[in-house]
């Protein structure tokens, strides 16, 4: 889709009301080449964060109405595929309030210093420090039990993790 990101405000503006009624939320907009064809995919969670898993039934009703939405759309002209999706149980967290909003979950983290010759692991996110503007953090490293607070800009990288 060659003029996808002149028409990426417009594509939001249909998309986003479209998967609120089914109880969903955009994580990303993205248009991708697979395999020479132009994927236009819609990469949803759920409106209730609590709530991991997205249900396929919801994620094939949207995926209709945003498509018949869409074909009423003249400027997108280019062929495409439409890919509505899950963002997927591992998905990447991109802003400290996204962060926020996982206190309780389970994580991988990458950060830009080491931790006992550690500078990635999988850990529990405990809380927010508001006033400190820092995330405490708990995971085991060789068996022992480590709390480490840590702020956004220590972080290089954060994704979901699933605990085994």
């Amino acid at each position: 889709m060659n003029n996808f990101n002149e028409l990426k405000p417009q594509l939001l503006s249909i998309i986003e009301p479209i998967l609120k009624e089914s109880n969903l939320e955009l994580y990303e907009l993205n248009n991708v080449l697979d395999f020479e064809t132009s994927v236009l995919q819609v990469l949803v969670v759920n409106f209730d964060k609590s709530n991991l898993t997205v249900d396929f039934d919801n994620l094939v009703a949207a995926n209709e109405k945003i498509s018949a939405a869409l074909d009423r759309v003249a400027d997108l002209s280019d062929a495409y595929v439409l890919e509505v999706a899950s963002a997927g149980i591992e998905r990447t967290i991109h802003s400290k309030a996204e962060l926020i909003e996982n206190v309780g979950n389970y994580l991988f983290f990458q950060i830009n210093f080491k931790v006992e010759f550690v500078d990635e692991f999988n850990a529990d996110l405990l809380e927010y420090d508001k006033i400190k503007d820092e995330f405490k953090i708990f995971f085991f490293l060789k068996g022992k039990k480590k709390n480490v607070w840590l702020k956004w800009e220590d972080i290089k990288f954060v994704r979901l993790a699933v605990k085994f």
